[in-house]
């Protein structure tokens, strides 16, 4: 019996991301040093290449799975790519701490965070890979929409409605919980309020901040695995593994 093939390395994903990063880079910070070399000049383009990170695995990695071929290992592939752009997201985000004020535990809650989230991507898109033999084209769209919806559809609305969120000023500590709940709601705001905490260790509301973009990953990938078996494959004549 014919067998599908193994899944490949990305090595056109790793290309382009990596591309994504040096231009983000150069956009936001710039290969040129500021005026006043101290973390205050370097803090507003840092933030701005945290987000196009964000930007980046939530909205360009889909577009590009899920506008392409047809991949008969979807789920193994999906979680190969993760960990090659979460492997090339270390390589920024933890030196930044040298034009940061960030403590060591205000990176790795950034860092815990943007794993989630991208945990939780890595889930849709396990589901819109899918060889579907029937619909192809309405799961992948299904599956794009919930992306876009899942990185950015917080800020879109609430930026509408003028309220408070990141992007503008860092909250104070009277801000009530359910400004930060409405914050985890999305990577971008979510990361970018743990970027602004500046040189003070997290506090018990950032770390469940950046925790709950686990638990959203989990619910994701439980619906994931439930959905998975009623999407019919056109490689299910070849090969009924798991993928």
């Amino acid at each position: 019996m014919p067998r599908l093939p193994r899944p490949t390395p990305p090595r056109g994903l790793i290309f382009l991301a990596s591309a994504w990063l040096m231009i983000a880079w150069g956009l936001t910070i710039g290969v040129k040093p500021p005026v006043q070399m101290h973390a205050a000049s370097y803090t507003p383009g840092v933030r701005l290449l945290l987000l196009s990170i964000g930007l980046g695995i939530g909205i360009a990695w889909p577009v590009v799975r899920l506008s392409g071929g047809l991949r008969p290992w979807p789920i193994r592939q999906t979680l190969l790519d993760l960990v090659v752009l979460l492997c090339l997201a270390q390589v920024v985000i933890w030196p930044l701490r040298l034009v940061t004020t960030w403590p060591p535990l205000r990176s790795a809650a950034i860092d815990l965070c943007l794993m989630g989230w991208s945990v939780a991507i890595a889930a849709i898109l396990s589901v819109g890979s899918i060889p579907a033999r029937r619909g192809l084209g309405l799961i992948r769209t299904i599956a794009m929409i919930a992306t876009v919806l899942l990185v950015a559809g917080v800020p879109s609305v609430m930026t509408i409605g003028h309220e408070s969120l990141p992007f503008t000023n860092r909250p104070g500590p009277s801000d009530p919980s359910d400004w930060w709940t409405m914050a985890s709601l999305s990577p971008l705001t979510a990361v970018d309020a743990l970027c602004a905490g500046g040189p003070t260790e997290p506090t018990l509301i950032e770390w469940q901040l950046a925790s709950r973009s686990w638990w959203v990953a989990l619910a994701l990938w439980i619906a994931a695995i439930l959905i998975r078996p009623l999407i019919p494959r056109i490689d299910a004549d070849l090969e009924s593994a798991v993928a």
